[in-house]
């Protein structure tokens, strides 16, 4: 009897448990396609406002890396905000964009002329719907663009025309490696980027 109560139980343990999964599942396919009707829009830099409640902390190397692909290639990935412009996702490219801002207006204001950030606007207010704008910024750091190899490629070539070398180790002065920059530019490791760039060289 014992036994069977205890199959009873791991069975329910079990049924709760995929529940759990398919509600999460669910949450993820809402959230992605809340982003996907997204509203496209621009806004300056400075009425982009940071969310206090952002689950991952900035990694300083990381904000450096992305402000140097975007000084070389723009943002290709927009920023998320609200509909009060509050960052729902992208802190690190926020955080970069600001740095490029800082460190090196000239190149700042060549890739945003009009001082304006591409930015998908979703239309709730993060403040009122906490949970809403956790399940977009979780979906945001799952999510990954698939970039072809003719895409990757191409950003390849403009980053070549900037200096980027591709090369192992160090870089000499002056040159810059252009495996880890791209990879950085889209959100890839630098293994996968050295392996399509040896297949492009063959």
């Amino acid at each position: 009897m014992a036994r069977r109560r205890s199959n009873s139980a791991d069975l329910f343990a079990e049924a709760a448990a995929t529940a759990d999964a398919i509600h999460e599942q669910d949450q993820a396919v809402a959230a992605k396609s809340e982003q996907e009707r997204a509203q496209k829009t621009k806004l300056p830099l400075g009425q982009i406002q940071a969310r206090e409640t952002d689950t991952r902390p900035l990694d300083p190397q990381h904000v450096s890396a992305l402000a140097e692909s975007i000084a070389a290639l723009g943002l290709i990935e927009p920023l998320v905000v609200d509909a009060r412009s509050v960052l729902l996702a992208g802190g690190h490219r926020l955080a970069a964009l600001q740095a490029l801002q800082e460190t090196n207006p000239e190149i700042y204001n060549q890739q945003f002329p009009e001082g304006q950030i591409q930015v998908h606007m979703l239309a709730f207010d993060a403040e009122q719907e906490p949970e809403r704008a956790l399940q977009v910024e979780l979906a945001e750091n799952e999510k990954r663009v698939n970039y072809t190899r003719d895409q990757i490629e191409r950003l390849a070539e403009r980053l070549k025309a900037l200096n980027y070398r591709n090369i192992r180790g160090r870089p000499k002065e002056g040159e810059k490696a252009l495996g880890p920059a791209l990879a950085v530019a889209i959100g890839v490791s630098t293994r996968y980027v050295r392996k399509i760039l040896s297949e492009q060289n063959q």
